[in-house]
Formats: structure tokens, sequence, C-alpha cells
């Protein structure tokens, strides 16, 4: 009992001292996009309601040394951050795409918004218009356009 209360005081501890990103915001995604390079880096965009009924856009950035970073972009109610609309717009490519490469990104999208669904795309960048990806490009650079005054951790 008394190494069991030593452990509960540390990890409550540890839990009070960490620094909370996305505090006001759901844990659960409504949409997510990873993409993931084959030199090893990796950038997830979350976009979450929060618990106040305004929005979350939050970015984690990880390489390959395991160092991560984030940046989290809040939208208040009633402010209209148009990332549903825009993401659904990119959305507009044929799901029957059969190219795979070796080397290059590796783009996994899930949505929980309207209805569940996953897709895996590989290296978007490549042949980007006769493969329909340019709306995606497009969602990916707005989502860095809206996280560039953001709080970082």
């Amino acid at each position: 009992m008394k190494y069991f209360l030593s452990i509960l005081m540390f990890f409550s501890s540890f839990a009070l001292s960490e620094t909370r990103f996305d505090e006001g915001c759901f844990p659960t995604s409504q949409m997510s996009l990873t993409i993931k390079s084959s030199s090893g880096g990796e950038v997830s965009y979350y976009y979450r309601q929060k618990s106040d009924s305004g929005e979350c856009l939050v970015e984690v950035r990880s390489g390959r040394n395991g160092k991560e970073s984030i940046r989290v972009r809040k939208y208040e109610i009633g402010e209209d951050s148009n990332i549903p609309k825009l993401f659904s717009e990119s959305l507009n490519f044929d799901l029957r795409d059969s190219v795979k490469l070796h080397d290059g990104s590796s783009w996994a999208i899930k949505s929980y918004l309207y209805q569940n669904f996953s897709i895996e795309i590989s290296t978007p960048e490549y042949r980007t218009h006769e493969r329909g990806y340019q709306k995606l490009l497009e969602f990916r650079s707005f989502l860095n356009k809206e996280l560039e005054s953001s709080d970082e951790s």
C-alpha cells in the first residue's frame, strides 16, 4: 500500500506539471491528416471541437530524432475556420489511384466529420494534376498558413 501511494503521488505530480497544449479542446479529432516522408519525418494535423463550441487546429511535427513540436490555433465561437469546407473540397480525387511509390511521402487521411473513413495516398506531389490531388495540396498549404500565428510548444 505504501508503494502504491508513492507511485500515485509521483504520477499525479507529473500530470499537474505537464503543460497542456490543447487545453479546452476535445481529445477526439473530427479530421486528421498525417504526412510521413521517406526520410523519417512526420507531421500530423488534427481538427477538433472545443468544449465551448469553438474549434482547434493542432499540428504535431516529429523528426527522425524523436523531437516533437506542437502548434495550436484556436477559433472562438462564431469565428469561421473554413476547415470542414476546404477539407471536403480536397477529397475530390479518384479513389482508384494505383500509384504506389517507395520514395516520397505517404498521406493518411481520417475523417469523422460526415462519415467515418480512412485512406492512405502515396506521394500526391507526383503527377498531381493527372491524379486529382491539387485541392489536397492546397488544403495542406491552407493549414500551414492558419498555423503561422499559433501557440507553439
